[in-house]
């Protein structure tokens, strides 16, 4: 089975120098999960980065450059790369920042009459590299055998996915690991799923696990020590991936990355290389709501901006709209210009919205999907009605409640409200003496919504506390936090407001 990397969990540090924990955490992972204890011949290019772990030579400014001729939104790579990465000890400032890269991948088993065939399990033609149907609150990054990346957790949240981090009996761990799960399918007799594909991944996946890795080390201001999943939980878990993973290929995407993104040194803009089409305009209507005591309102001047294409198949609209608000006859500030950015790519869109709140609260994202299988049968996903709130909606102020940062609902956001007693049962506000106040759970909670009769799927950030009973039909789960009914969602439509 092969012998444990040593720990100093007071130190929350492997023993050694960070190139021989690269050794052990990076020995090769047979199948079935067997490692053998001899440690790992690293590629030249990670042996030279973790030997001058302060050395990046790449600054945000030329990363962000080469993110954007890519056309790779940040919101894929694990967030903005100007944010800071998540600490230990379940985000405890005085804790270490997270130290170590773990690599997995998705051991996802393929049906009886599937093969390995590469003209299958490298197409969108199997379900695994279509981004809408990759399992939710799993790992930070998903990345698919075409290469494209999805953030299922931002690189700010800590995150368990391993025995090591899970089996003892406090929380210290989380946040200390950053998880990416390459997608790989698995065939096996019965319930089992021993044997992969070789090459166990393809040239795309390498060349994001190594952009990932760039990222990561960025945000944190020096190199992470990159691990195998299976080699971190010896002694304390059976997993057996990463299966077939290719050091050496991954170190030759690594020389290539860096070399692409520190060429941006000196890049100049040019119309050829930052966009593939003249941007258009894009625009949504105005609006305003007020209660009918004329006590409370709000007014949006609706988005104003522009659509582009910076990749082929890659659209992004970015644009900006003007909120003010009014609560018992007092403003709740001046009024505010917010920014909301849609990158839509293989049937998904991802709205990044952080600054709809009249409180202090970044707003999550949310994400759109064209064409979606539906819910599983787990615990927790229910049927109900969702019903349109918020923008042009007369019959209320516009605004949210405190409980959830203030946002203004008579605008562009894209946002859901659960029933009270809903958010009470699953932590999602804490009342005391009849007044509600916000859970960490609730302010990150990601709601799912699916619309058997078109087939969509959207994933929102809770915005309100929900008063609405009628509209379309609809099956619900929110996110890790499961339960509900009773719901009234803001549902997506082709046509955005």
């Amino acid at each position: 089975m092969g012998t444990p990397c040593s720990f100093d969990a007071g130190q929350m540090t492997f023993a050694g120098s960070p190139v021989e924990q690269a050794r052990c955490l990076l020995r090769f992972v047979k199948r079935v999960g067997e490692v053998d204890n001899t440690p790992a011949v690293l590629p030249q290019v990670l042996t030279t980065l973790l030997s001058q772990l302060l050395n990046l030579g790449i600054t945000k400014s030329q990363l962000r450059s080469y993110l954007q001729k890519q056309g790779i939104p940040e919101s894929t790579v694990g967030g903005s790369i100007t944010d800071r990465l998540c600490h230990a000890d379940t985000d405890n400032p005085s804790a270490p920042p997270a130290r170590y890269f773990v690599i997995h991948d998705t051991s996802f088993k393929l049906k009886a009459s599937e093969t390995f065939d590469p003209a299958f399990i490298n197409t969108t033609n199997w379900s695994g590299n279509r981004l809408a149907t990759l399992p939710r609150g799993k790992t930070h990054i998903f990345i698919t055998r075409l290469g494209q990346t999805l953030t299922d957790k931002s690189y700010l949240t800590p995150w368990r996915a391993t025995q090591f981090e899970l089996k003892p009996n406090h929380t210290r761990f989380r946040g200390l690991f950053l998880h990416h799960e390459l997608v790989q399918p698995r065939k096996g007799p019965g319930n089992t799923d021993p044997d992969s594909p070789d090459p166990g991944f393809t040239p795309e996946q390498y060349v994001r696990l190594a952009l990932q890795y760039v990222i990561a080390s960025v945000r944190r201001g020096n190199w992470m020590v990159p691990t195998f999943h299976c080699v971190l939980d010896l002694g304390v878990g059976t997993h057996d991936d990463p299966q077939r993973f290719d050091l050496a290929a991954w170190g030759a995407a690594l020389d290539d990355v860096l070399a692409a993104v520190r060429a941006e040194r000196n890049a100049t803009p040019s119309f050829t290389t930052a966009v593939t089409a003249a941007p258009v305009s894009f625009n949504t209507p105005a609006a305003s709501s007020i209660t009918s005591d004329r006590r409370g309102g709000s007014t949006t001047s609706g988005l104003q901006g522009q659509t582009r294409e910076p990749a082929p198949g890659i659209v992004v609209i970015d644009a900006v709209e003007t909120l003010t608000a009014f609560r018992e006859a007092r403003s709740l500030g001046p009024a505010r210009m917010v920014r909301q950015t849609r990158t839509t790519s293989s049937e998904m869109t991802i709205v990044e919205q952080p600054d709809y709140c009249w409180g202090r609260r970044s707003l999550p994202n949310a994400e759109l999907v064209e064409v979606s299988q539906g819910l599983d049968s787990s615990r927790g996903v229910f049927k109900g009605k969702a019903t349109f709130f918020g923008k042009g909606d007369t019959e209320d102020e516009g605004i949210g409640e405190p409980v959830f940062g203030t946002v203004q609902t008579d605008s562009s956001v894209f946002g859901i409200s659960l029933k009270k007693a809903r958010l009470l049962e699953f932590g999602l506000v804490a009342e005391a003496r009849g007044i509600l106040h916000p859970t960490d759970k609730g302010l990150r909670a990601i709601v799912e919504v699916f619309f058997p009769d078109t087939g969509r799927l959207v994933r929102l950030p809770l915005v309100d506390i929900g008063r609405g009973s009628r509209g379309a039909g609809a099956h619900c789960r929110c996110g890790a936090h499961r339960g509900g009914d009773g719901i009234s969602a803001t549902p997506y439509r082709k046509r955005y407001q």
